[in-house]
């Protein structure tokens, strides 16, 4: 049963080997994103809040550290996956530490 997502594109071991571990991590990284921090905030009008999120999860730790672990220091694909995860991850808690400081109660919607 292992691979068996990867199976369904392709017959190719070396393809279902890379394919599978992806996939884990792809379906980790759905978590982050589907706390629709982002919408929340948007909702409240805080587009900068979530405009720095994506700044800092994708230009500070996403790309420095795919490139310098993934690509330099020779850790393969695997790594430069997981720093999505990590990238996400970060902008889920500064989406979140953003939420929970806003003045609810003067906001204008």
């Amino acid at each position: 049963m292992q691979g068996l997502w990867v199976r369904l594109f392709t017959p190719e071991a070396e393809v279902i080997a890379w394919g599978e571990p992806l996939l884990r991590i792809m379906g980790i990284l759905q978590i982050p994103p589907a706390l629709a921090l982002a919408g929340s905030l948007r909702g409240a009008g805080e587009t900068r809040s979530v405009l720095l999120a994506a700044i800092v999860g994708g230009w500070v730790v996403r790309i420095p550290l795919a490139v310098g672990f993934g690509v330099w220091a020779g850790y393969g694909i695997l790594v430069v996956w997981l720093t999505m995860v990590l990238d996400w991850v970060v902008r889920a808690l500064l989406m979140g530490w953003r939420l929970t400081h806003l003045d609810w109660p003067h906001i204008r919607l």
